[in-house]
């Protein structure tokens, strides 16, 4: 997995943040309403189809039985708590909370937006945002306004942090009206996947100015380690002369920390009282399995555990880490940002029906005036030299 983080020159820069079986799960969390679902007489959808039919239930039967139409299928937020993974994901399309610009097919690298496959993507969303089955707010909502909703318990499928925090309840009669959705296949993509990678993007780096790079990489390892990053993650109840602390079950095998009055929350006292250096560099070392030993709330179980159950079996990276020389660096920040500014833009066009689908040839075109391929070769120089360093 190391192999992901090679630079051009082969060395490896940086210290990865690594994810934990039994940690918060990568990938997107997507919700749906399974008391609605069990109120209709439906079936958990396993496919986009299947899915789409429940989203028309939700619109059309009052599923929360309160006599009014006013039930949202299916919500988010377009610049960050997407629907892709309800709708690009059965594509084949690779997302994290929102759909990825970048694809490999047949060993190539591919621009999602200049694709064949984006497309069927615009037509789904335009497709689902006419009937109204998408929030007809998505492209412009902001955070608190989907949280309003959410509290009301007016919607039916969703993207967001977790449940409890979108419904702002920790009531499990609130909260467990939502279950996590299975992955959903399609023509386009028969086998369950969700996208998720185990290690994250370096975040610490050592700088030139280090005088012992040696030492402060043997330092840096030990706190991937189980005994180590207990010391990140603060002294145990008792054993030592503040107040607060880690407190172990009878065998040892679940903790949960006591936090003194007066911190609102763990992390707070953690950087207040025990770790203020570490807790700069947490992050990126406390994803380990004994991180994964900590006593969850319910409300916080309830959902973690769904993922392992559901998404789990089928994750896979969304895309390969990729690095650019400097010279490299300069085109694709330069390109990339034009591209991404036009791509929303339109996007939201076609699927507001501002736009007729029969132009995406035209869009297409426009892309590469504003020099796509040049990026996609810069992109795949670098997926070129990841795979080297692999073999």
């Amino acid at each position: 997995e190391r192999a992901k983080l090679y630079a051009p020159d082969g060395n490896i820069y940086g210290f990865a943040s690594i994810e934990g079986e039994n940690f918060d799960l990568p990938g997107a969390r997507c919700f749906i309403n399974e008391k609605w679902i069990n109120e209709l007489g439906l079936d958990m959808p396993e496919t986009y189809d299947e899915f789409y039919n429940v989203l028309i239930a939700f619109r059309d039967n009052d599923p929360d039985g309160n006599g009014k139409d006013d039930t949202i299928p299916l919500s988010g937020i377009s610049s960050s708590y997407s629907v892709d993974p309800f709708v690009a994901g059965p594509l084949g399309i690779p997302f994290g909370n929102r759909k990825s610009n970048w694809m490999i097919k047949n060993d190539k690298i591919v621009y999602v937006p200049a694709d064949p496959i984006h497309v069927e993507y615009l037509s789904r969303m335009k497709k689902l945002y006419s009937e109204k089955l998408l929030d007809q707010e998505y492209f412009t909502q902001n955070d608190a306004q989907m949280k309003a909703k959410g509290q009301k318990l007016l919607i039916g499928a969703y993207q967001y942090a977790a449940h409890f925090v979108l419904t702002s309840s920790t009531d499990p009669e609130v909260y467990g009206q939502y279950s996590i959705i299975n992955p959903l296949t399609s023509k386009y993509q028969p086998e369950k996947i969700w996208y998720g990678d185990w290690i994250a993007n370096p975040t610490i780096f050592i700088t030139s100015a280090n005088q012992n790079p040696e030492a402060t990489v043997r330092y840096f390892d030990l706190l991937y380690t189980e005994e180590y990053a207990k010391l990140l993650y603060g002294p145990e109840l008792g054993q030592w002369e503040g107040e607060g602390g880690i407190k172990w079950n009878e065998d040892h095998t679940e903790f949960e920390v006591v936090v003194p009055d007066g911190y609102v929350g763990i992390w707070e006292w953690l950087c207040k009282e025990v770790s203020p250096i570490g807790c700069g560099i947490m992050g990126a070392f406390k994803k380990t399995d004994f991180i994964g030993k900590e006593k969850k709330a319910p409300e916080d179980a309830h959902f973690k555990q769904d993922m392992i159950e559901k998404v789990f079996p089928y994750l896979q990276p969304a895309f390969p880490t990729l690095y650019f020389t400097n010279e490299e660096q300069e085109k694709v920040s330069l390109i990339e940002t034009d591209l991404q500014t036009y791509v929303e833009q339109m996007e939201a066009k076609f699927i507001l029906g501002e736009e007729s689908l029969e132009q995406h040839d035209a869009f297409v075109d426009r892309l590469k005036s504003m020099r796509l391929d040049e990026l996609v070769e810069i992109y795949q120089a670098a997926y070129e030299r990841y795979k080297a360093n692999i073999d």
